[in-house]
């Protein structure tokens, strides 16, 4: 977890989705409008790479210096977007438009560095009517991050929009909790609710639903909200099982005088100790609240695996969770049962898994089964990446990453026999070197390269 995180929030999504969302409007001569528009829908790494080469031809330009801190504020190298958003600031003049938006950009840069005062005091200096809004919503953040509710309240408060696409999933669980905190319970009950009604599942949301629903004496629907959480902590490799057996046991001592309470907790530990049969039984007598229908779908599924009735309720509620890890688990072992199953039919519900849970338990299981099927050993499968995998290395590499985690696993990569991934791998190298650091590194990389890789990158040189 980040040093500047609250609870489970990764507030990383919230900085990415205003880098995201800021632009800037206004022409200038050099370079044109419609050559940086045309480079901002490019992939992140070869974007960043055009915008250097870019820089080296008009170095004085303000809007090349925006759009070069939005590139890396995307990619979360914060300290390096900071430069270059204070550069365009310095270069804007009076144009009040573009200065906003990076003074935006440099209050985010703040935010993403964990730097919280320093975000305030620019966002305080305010801009234009353009930036005003997303500026508010950024102390709102900030406030919340540095532990100050009231001031975090009183931001969401005033520019909340459910329907605004800057309130990203975080900013629902922020002005959340800061309604919790001081007891507003049915608001952040609603917040939560409007939450899973537009963004679906996230991490952290159970807890939240927990807590209103233990201050309101809901003690089931609780512990169902919060086991919800737990599981897919385990899923994702945040929590082990023994850690969350043994915090259900103690939990359950101290609730005896809570039969339905006891119930849901005897059902969680049945479905964490994969007895399936139990947990269907025990389901019967429960009563399950909005966003935990997902449980007894997954134990349907897990119970009667090849079912279609079970199977195709669990792949209905994809959309809804698609974060959520251990759905997954459920759909690997039923799917397997389907006369379907292959690579091109499991293909995109095993990528999303290991986006979901790329180090954790749900992860790990899904690489191997997608290497399975594309008939790779279960060794082979450490060195095998997806195209998002893909795309997030190269894109590190490019905005100044360690090369050998990022570059180093790409090349590692193309050891590998011929498969659906490789043709990606070589595409972001060839972007990559591009870059004289990554063309070095893979010049020094070549000589002790399995035979396979060596000829494939050597066929790009």
């Amino acid at each position: 977890m980040k040093p500047w995180s609250m609870s489970s929030i990764r507030i990383g999504t919230v900085i990415t989705a205003l880098f995201v969302i800021a632009g800037c409007n206004e022409p200038v001569p050099e370079p044109s409008q419609a050559s940086l528009d045309a480079i901002r829908v490019l992939p992140l790494a070869q974007r960043v790479s055009t915008l250097l080469d870019l820089e080296q031809e008009a170095p004085e330009s303000p809007r090349v210096q925006l759009e070069l801190g939005l590139a890396y504020g995307t990619a979360e190298q914060y300290a390096i977007a900071e430069r270059h958003f204070r550069a365009a600031r310095e270069a804007a003049g009076r144009d009040d438009e573009l200065r906003g938006q990076a003074t935006l950009g440099l209050a985010n840069a703040h935010l993403g560095q964990a730097e919280l005062q320093e975000a305030l005091t620019v966002a305080e200096e305010g801009g234009p009517e353009s930036v005003a809004r997303s500026l508010t919503l950024l102390r709102a953040r900030a406030h919340f991050l540095a532990g100050e509710t009231a001031d975090s309240v009183a931001a969401y408060d005033e520019i909340w929009d459910p329907a605004w696409d800057a309130m990203v999933q975080t900013d629902f669980l922020q002005y959340a909790g800061g309604l919790l905190s001081t007891e507003a319970h049915e608001r952040a009950d609603g917040i939560l609710t409007a939450s899973f009604e537009r963004h679906g599942y996230t991490n952290g949301i159970g807890f939240q639903l927990s807590a209103v629903a233990e201050r309101s004496g809901r003690q089931s629907d609780s512990v169902l909200y919060a086991f919800l959480d737990s599981l897919n902590a385990v899923a994702i490799g945040a929590l082990t099982e023994a850690q969350l057996q043994e915090n259900l046991t103690v939990l359950r001592d101290g609730l005896e005088q809570f039969d339905e309470a006891t119930r849901a907790l005897d059902y969680a530990l049945a479905i964490l100790d994969g007895d399936w049969s139990n947990a269907a039984d025990l389901q019967t007598a429960l009563r399950f609240p909005e966003g935990t229908g997902v449980l007894p779908a997954i134990v349907n599924a897990s119970d009667a695996p090849g079912d279609p009735g079970p199977m195709q309720l669990a792949l209905d509620l994809l959309p809804r969770f698609t974060a959520y890890a251990p759905l997954y688990d459920a759909l690997i072992t039923t799917l397997r049962f389907d006369a379907d199953y292959r690579f091109a039919t499991m293909r995109s519900i095993l990528e999303t898994a290991i986006v979901v849970a790329t180090d954790g338990p749900t992860g790990n299981a899904a690489r191997t089964e997608l290497a399975r099927l594309l008939g790779f050993t279960p060794a082979q499968s450490e060195q095998l990446l997806i195209d998002a995998e893909i795309a997030r290395l190269a894109t590190a590499a490019a905005t100044g990453a360690a090369l050998d985690p990022t570059v180093g696993a790409v090349l590692a990569s193309l050891s590998l026999p011929e498969h659906p991934y490789t043709a990606t791998a070589i595409a972001s190298l060839i972007q990559l070197m591009r870059l004289p650091r990554i063309r070095e590194y893979v010049d020094a990389w070549i000589p002790g390269a399995p035979a396979a890789a060596r000829e494939r990158v050597e066929t790009l040189l």
